[in-house]
């Protein structure tokens, strides 16, 4: 199944990319929300099971993709990340929908322990 990455900076969406394979996981990633939206209506992809998205994005943001992605694909759980979060922001993107919400700087353990818990939720 397929995790879809989103974020604007390369350098991070080639290390989360490269983890995640790491670890057995199938990553498509993208540099827009609009990018990834466009791969999820093309495929009507029922094999995205994550999308993991950044909050701070132009002219998409990751709030804006999140309730797309919920209104239009609610069986795909999102993950929020953002380096200029606060505590508001994170309540607000869980009352949309997130089922996680990271704050940057995040470790890769952060990643995976998010990405595992949300996938074993899931399936149950």
């Amino acid at each position: 199944m397929h995790r879809s990455w989103v974020d604007d900076e390369e350098p991070v969406r080639s290390l989360l990319k490269d983890f995640l394979v790491s670890q057995g996981y199938k990553v498509s990633c993208f540099s827009s929300a609009l990018t990834a939206l466009k791969f999820l209506r093309e495929k009507n992809r029922p094999d995205v099971a994550l999308v993991l998205s950044d909050v701070r994005m132009d002219p998409v943001n990751g709030m804006e993709l999140l309730q797309k992605v919920r209104k239009e694909f609610p069986e795909v759980p999102v993950i929020l990340f953002s380096g200029m979060g606060n505590q508001t922001e994170s309540m607000d993107a869980k009352k949309m929908g997130a089922v996680h919400y990271l704050a940057k700087p995040f470790s890769l353990g952060d990643v995976k322990t998010s990405v595992e818990s949300t996938i074993k939720k899931k399936k149950d």
